[in-house]
């Protein structure tokens, strides 16, 4: 029954998917103190969720969003107002910050309407792509982020149904917010896999939180989340394989996890990536990174 129930997605990726598959979770190893969690898109949401979490087990946070009116107070809390899409401003967030212990890149978000950064990159490429290794790298090459730190990609579910498309991924003049957020959330995926291997100093991981009721989706797509209103998971639920990783010892790096499993990067044969769409994807972000000082 299990096996059928997530093979329907929909009773797998909603509230009822999590409830079911909590009921093997063994409790948080909360007793071992993480250190300082820098977790972009951190002022609401998913987000929020896990430094919120994080904070009650007295660790110490530090979170970046765009909307300076949504941070909290709290002592062990530093917030930053950074847009990732602009990558001068996160160099200069990198040169502000101290050390850092794990890094959960959660910032997200569809704009209804093309657009560009300063470097001529689509914008949710520029942010949730391009903008968040750019961080990884620059706390990487300035020796801020400790060995052994935990980074977090949080994708998305929906990212399954979309092959990788680089001809549309950095430049996008035929723009759908639904399949550009696909895409770049793919191309996180196989990001993931490729600094696993290059950086072996870290552990790795991509995952997707499952269908959660945040204020970002509503506005992205009403009507997705009025049909689903009442089975999206809450901001905890989504949060919680972010939180289960890093409390972990370890685990094998680059790898993909939904609800603490290991999950498929490509259950739909014809959403592979070819050896030659995913060498683009790598060069055209390099070539990205080492414009802007990556």
């Amino acid at each position: 029954m299990d096996y059928l129930l997530d093979k329907s997605v929909i009773f797998s990726f909603d509230k009822s998917g999590y409830e079911r598959h909590a009921l093997s979770y063994d409790e948080l190893a909360i007793d071992k103190n993480l250190g300082s969690v820098l977790i972009t898109g951190g002022s609401s949401g998913i987000g929020k969720a896990c430094a919120d979490f994080l904070l009650e087990q007295n660790n110490h946070c530090i979170v970046t969003g765009r909307d300076e009116s949504k941070f909290t107070q709290h002592e062990r809390l530093q917030s930053y107002a950074l847009d990732l899409s602009d990558w001068s401003a996160v160099t200069a967030f990198v040169d502000e910050l101290g050390s850092v212990d794990h890094l959960v890149l959660n910032a997200g978000g569809m704009p209804d309407d093309y657009r560009e950064n300063d470097a001529g990159c689509e914008y949710q490429c520029a942010s949730q792509l391009v903008g968040q290794l750019l961080l990884f790298r620059q706390l990487h090459e300035s020796g801020k982020l400790a060995a052994g730190a935990k980074v977090v990609f949080v994708s998305s579910g929906g990212m399954l149904m979309k092959k990788l498309d680089p001809g549309s991924l950095f430049q996008n003049r035929e723009y759908d917010k639904v399949s550009q957020y696909a895409n770049v959330k793919r191309a996180q995926v196989i990001m993931n896999e490729c600094y696993a291997l290059r950086f072996p100093d870290y552990y790795f991981a991509a995952m997707h939180p499952g269908w959660v009721a945040t204020r970002a989706l509503q506005e992205a797509l009403p009507g997705f989340t009025s049909w689903l209103a009442s089975r999206l998971r809450n901001h905890y639920q989504g949060a919680d394989t972010i939180l289960w990783l890093l409390y972990r010892d370890s685990f094998e790096s680059g790898r993909f996890w939904f609800d603490r499993q290991l999950a498929r990067t490509d259950p739909l044969p014809w959403t592979r990536s070819s050896h030659e769409d995913r060498e683009v994807l790598e060069q055209t972000v390099e070539s990205y990174l080492n414009e802007c000082g990556g």
